[in-house]
């Protein structure tokens, strides 16, 4: 047992186990030595130089029989992992990083010039101050049990990073192949007091955290040493070694974003390009913007997903106008230690679910090893978060349908019950457009998506040849003149059909809304809608609907939203007018069939007369309660539309976008 004991004479004795690696040299299997005194606090600070000789002679031993284990190359150009800021690094990390071996590392530590860390999570123990505990022989404190802790001692939980006090030690223990017994732990932030858990911590190598910029200090003082005849011979033994070796793996992973984002079978849509760029963005943000494909491994993803990404601030554009912050970084430190918001679990999962692709194309393209990111992507805290939620909650309750009371609130507007708005006192529509009206009843009697409404061209609605009206939810119809796609998109091939107009839209004046808009010269349904690069012609009313929604007492949970409407007229098709699966599915959207066969060779069901059975599905929806809902004022619309326009372009006025 190492430390100090008490011979039956009353002598303290000190006392240290010679590891196993070093007995053959030493001779001994323990180091014991007296101490001469009986008295204990003398015998305490005898017993301190003797382990402390004796410690230091361990490590010269080592020193003589143990070669420097070093990456010249790496030592030479170092990594961005070591100066991103990121602050800690685990020891397999901080070792690939450097180019300096483990072992190399924990000697330093056990030489004072490494300080060592462990990262706690949800830790029961107590914080303590150190003037309230009594010193050791080796300079450290006793630790009473948690039942006779001073009565300064604060019981807490805890998680984060702490320091573990005794590194020379406990480097030491780890270089000899075992593990450290941790009874005190320092606080980084609270130098005053330590945390002593209820159990002592076996802290193993997988434990540890170092210092990053302690670290990068090693490494310079190792580069200034490493000459270029070194390098050169390095360079040469690493090419005749890895034949096989990737030749981006040294590149900046920034350089890979955009050749990936456009390496791609599968065209993105502008929204989901954006994301997993920012993904991208935000990883090298945080890892270290000169981040290279050598530096990826599976301990650095868990890094990031584990550690990184959940101290992200919830809608961190907020952060950056409040604390007038630059970037991410910048915006994480603003909210340390205070109660703002993190990320949710369901937005890291995403991040990381952009991450996958990135890493996945790495791999294939020789910028770095591949599977960094197989099993990670939805495991940790945030995984586990996210599969306890979908273990709890079915996929189809993540939106409901509008009850027939909630339906009536929707529809019980003055713009329903009037045929227009309110004026304000200048004599302007402002709180009400003619989307207000028009888009929540196409929802309802089409089951769209709240985007493929809002974009819908005048000629996208028509009469075919049999007399029928139909709504055509198509893309790509508004390309510009010389052939660049429009701004008009679908979820996929699946959306584009074509869906009857209801008759109570009909009566309601759509299609005498429409000619007087083309009249007008106008070429869209939503004239007054503005386009936004991501989110289309939908963004603003989705925003405005969810307003009117909270206005009617409707709890914001995500819930009840306008693709409940959607929900309604699955409803219908299914519940109650028990249409043929296939068709509901075309009405709405979705792929016609579950097998080759009738996604290949079936055609949809066409609208030709008004007793073919698409027709006669969509006029069987009805809703009693919508026959308060008054024709449409077509007069109060076209002003309306233009006092909108005129609001656009901060009061300077506009055309439709």
């Amino acid at each position: 047992m190492d430390g100090l004991s008490r011979r039956p004479s009353g002598i303290y004795v000190a006392r240290l186990t010679v590891p196993l690696r070093l007995r053959a040299l030493v001779g001994q299997t323990e180091l014991i030595a007296s101490t001469g005194a009986r008295d204990l606090p003398l015998a305490r600070i005898v017993a301190g130089e003797l382990l402390a000789q004796w410690r230091r002679r361990f490590l010269d031993l080592d020193r003589l029989q143990t070669p420097m284990d070093i990456d010249i190359l790496r030592v030479a150009t170092g990594s961005p992992a070591l100066t991103s800021g990121t602050g800690y690094l685990p020891l397999a990390e901080a070792a690939t990083a450097s180019g300096i071996g483990e072992d190399s590392l924990l000697r330093d530590a056990a030489r004072g010039r490494l300080q060592l860390f462990a990262r706690l999570l949800r830790c029961r123990g107590m914080r303590v101050p150190f003037d309230a505990l009594d010193r050791n022989p080796e300079g450290g404190w006793d630790v009473p049990q948690p039942d006779r802790m001073p009565e300064a001692a604060v019981e807490e939980n805890l998680t984060g990073i702490l320091q573990v006090l005794d590194s020379e030690e406990a480097a030491a223990h780890l270089l000899a192949g075992g593990s450290f017994c941790a009874v005190l732990f320092g606080i980084p932030n609270d130098p005053q007091r330590g945390f002593a858990p209820d159990q002592a911590l076996a802290l193993g190598r997988k434990s540890i955290e170092l210092v990053a910029r302690e670290v990068e200090s090693l490494r310079r003082g190792h580069a200034m040493l490493v000459t270029q005849e070194q390098i050169d011979l390095a360079s040469v033994d690493r090419t005749r070694q890895a034949t096989s070796a990737r030749s981006h793996d040294h590149r900046p992973l920034k350089e890979s974003i955009e050749p990936f984002l456009s390496d791609h079978s599968r065209p993105r849509g502008d929204e989901q390009t954006r994301r997993i760029r920012d993904a991208c963005t935000l990883f090298l943000a945080l890892m270290g913007t000169e981040l290279r494909g050598c530096d990826l491994s599976r301990d650095l993803m868990r890094r990031y997903r584990d550690d990184l990404l959940p101290t992200l601030p919830a809608n961190e554009n907020k952060v950056r106008l409040i604390h007038k912050t630059s970037s991410v970084t910048e915006s994480i430190a603003a909210v340390a230690g205070t109660d703002w918001p993190r990320m949710s679990a369901d937005q890291q999962l995403k991040r990381i679910g952009w991450l996958a692709g990135w890493l996945e194309w790495l791999g294939r393209e020789g910028w770095a090893e591949p599977s960094l990111i197989e099993g990670i992507a939805g495991g940790g805290h945030a995984g586990r978060q996210a599969t306890e939620r979908r273990r709890s909650r079915k996929e189809q309750d993540k939106r409901d349908p509008f009850t027939a009371e909630e339906l009536e609130r929707i529809f019980s507007a003055s713009w329903f019950r009037d045929g227009h708005g309110a004026l304000t006192a200048n004599g302007t529509y402002r709180t009400w457009m003619p989307a207000n009206t028009w888009m929540p009843l196409i929802g309802l009697y089409t089951g769209a998506r709240l985007g493929e409404i809002a974009q819908l061209n005048l000629e996208d609605i028509w009469q075919n040849d049999h007399g029928i009206w139909l709504f055509d939810i198509i893309d790509g119809s508004d390309e510009d003149e010389n052939g660049a796609p429009g701004k008009k998109r679908l979820k996929n091939v699946n959306a584009r059909r074509q869906i009857p107009v209801h008759r109570e839209l009909v009566r309601i004046g759509l299609i005498d809304w429409t000619e007087r808009l083309r009249e007008a010269g106008y070429t869209r349904l939503f004239p007054e809608l503005k386009y936004d690069k991501v989110k289309g012609y939908g963004k603003s009313f989705t925003k405005a609907f969810s307003r009117y929604l909270s206005g009617l007492g409707m709890p914001r949970n995500g819930r009840k939203v306008f693709h409940s409407f959607r929900h309604n007229m699955t409803n219908k098709l299914l519940n109650e007018l028990d249409a043929p699966t296939v068709l509901a599915k075309q009405v709405l959207g979705h792929e016609r069939g579950d097998s080759t066969t009738v996604n290949t060779y079936r055609k949809d069901v066409t609208a030709d007369g008004a007793d073919s059975k698409l027709v006669r599905l969509i006029d069987s929806v009805n809703y009693n309660f919508l026959g308060s809902v008054v024709a449409f004022d077509i007069s109060a619309g076209l002003k309306a539309v233009k006092d909108a326009l005129d609001r656009k372009n901060r009061g300077l006025g506009a055309e439709e976008d």
